[in-house]
């Protein structure tokens, strides 16, 4: 049933142990294939979903899922940044992250934020349906196109520091992708609802931890970082 946010919820089957799941993505396409690659398999049912982060709190308060599968670009959101609140919002949920980015730092963002799945858009669709599987029964869940070694230097803290993205807070890596888009701080401001001095004050952190003297050599460290 769809509701008045512009997040759509759906019917629920009570067939076994259903694992109940909610689609954060905003692209309608890749929606509606999870949709129809998680119906074909009975023990799995779409519950809700939602494609920008105020509607995702929203859904997975309201819907309380077993597993939310989670894009990491969500527009101008950041999905890794989302997990803390979504945990917030339904403490019972698991979250496999379901994105386009292959690069290890939003690996090791996303299973030190929490994420349970880390599935790539270019794998086979049955990878999904196995993440999602495995984080149900809270085990972790790796697409077969990621080095394993990433898990377990990530365990072993061997990358700890080793990448300036890494370290950055979760508030400090949204301002980060603004600015590796050429947005300005007024717009950052803008768009995070932060005013432009908070907005300077993280630059001026992002700085230190990349080493950068002045604000364009910290642009270009970003742009290689942040490309599409």
């Amino acid at each position: 049933m769809g509701s008045g946010d512009g997040a759509r919820e759906f019917g629920e089957t009570m067939v076994g142990e259903t694992i109940r799941i909610v689609i954060v993505d905003d692209h309608p396409v890749i929606s509606h294939g999870l949709r129809n690659v998680f119906a074909k398999d009975n023990s799995l049912v779409v519950v809700g979903e939602a494609s920008e982060t105020k509607e995702a709190v929203k859904v997975a308060e309201r819907c309380k899922p077993d597993v939310i599968v989670l894009d990491i670009s969500l527009g101008r959101g950041d999905g890794v940044s989302l997990i803390a609140t979504l945990s917030k919002a339904s403490p019972h949920s698991k979250v496999v992250m379901y994105t386009m980015h292959r690069e290890e730092v939003y690996i090791v963002r996303s299973l030190q934020a929490g994420a349970l799945g880390y599935v790539l858009k270019s794998d086979r669709m049955a990878e999904v349906v196995e993440a999602v599987k495995h984080a149900f029964g809270s085990r972790i869940y790796l697409s077969t196109n990621i080095p394993q070694t990433v898990l377990s230097e990530m365990l072993t803290g061997a990358r700890q520091n080793a990448e300036p993205l890494a370290t950055l807070t979760a508030r400090e890596f949204e301002i980060a992708a603004l600015m590796a888009k050429g947005m300005k701080v007024e717009e950052i401001g803008k768009d995070l609802h932060i005013s432009p001095k908070t907005v300077r004050v993280h630059r001026t952190n992002i700085m230190h931890k990349f080493s950068c003297n002045h604000v364009q050599a910290l642009f270009l460290q970003l742009r290689q970082h942040f490309h599409q």
